[in-house]
C-alpha cells in the first residue's frame, strides 16, 4: 500500500497539518487557494489586455504617419 502524504500549512512560522483543521478552517483555506488562482488569472488577462492596448496605440499613431507622407506632384 502507498502511504499519502500529510500536507502541511504554515502560519506563523508553524506547520500545521490539514487533517487537523476545523471544517471552518479547511473552508477558509480553499477560499484563499480559489481568490490566489482568480488573482493569478486576472493577472495573466492584465498582461494581454496590456499588450493589446500597446499594440492598437502603435497601430493608431502609424496610421497618422501614413497621413503625413508627401504627396508627389509630376
Amino acid at each position: 500500500m502507498s502511504e499519502e502524504k500529510k500536507q502541511y500549512l504554515t502560519i506563523d512560522g508553524k506547520d500545521i497539518d490539514v487533517d487537523s483543521l476545523t471544517d471552518e478552517q479547511k473552508y477558509f483555506c480553499r477560499q484563499i487557494e480559489d481568490l490566489k488562482l482568480q488573482k493569478n488569472q486576472i493577472n495573466f488577462k492584465l498582461q494581454q489586455l496590456e499588450v493589446a492596448l500597446g499594440g492598437f496605440e502603435s497601430a493608431l499613431i502609424g496610421s497618422f504617419k501614413k497621413d503625413e507622407e508627401p504627396v508627389i506632384k509630376s
